[in-house]
């Protein structure tokens, strides 16, 4: 598998097809493409980011920092 994002296919056949026990109160849940989560809490929801670095190998760190903040 070459570097970079994970193809559709392998990431639904080893981590979504093992997700388990659908929860009603994950409003927007873990699907290709989609970097945030949306969990009702109650009477609010909490939004939930991630931005995935892939292939980078130089400056991991720099780019860490500076992408998620």
């Amino acid at each position: 598998m070459p570097i970079g994002k994970i193809p559709p296919k392998v990431l639904e056949e080893l981590v979504f097809s093992r997700i388990g026990i659908i929860d009603p109160a994950v409003i927007v849940g873990p699907k290709y493409g989609e970097d945030a989560s949306i969990i009702n809490i109650g009477d609010k929801v909490l939004v939930i980011h991630s931005n995935p670095i892939t292939g980078a190998i130089e400056n991991i760190g720099w780019l860490s920092v500076h992408i998620a903040c």
